[in-house]
């Protein structure tokens, strides 16, 4: 994850941006990530 977030910044600026990226990569990699009311 951190070296497609790294590759990311290179094109992106915004941090949502590059967190989706991240969360993309997690999801494409087969994590099991819990609710979004948990991550808050």
């Amino acid at each position: 994850m951190f070296e497609t977030m790294t590759e990311a910044a290179l094109t992106k600026d915004d941090p949502a941006d590059l967190s989706n990226v991240g969360v993309e990569r997690l999801i494409c990699e087969h994590y099991k990530l819990p609710a979004f009311g948990t991550l808050l």
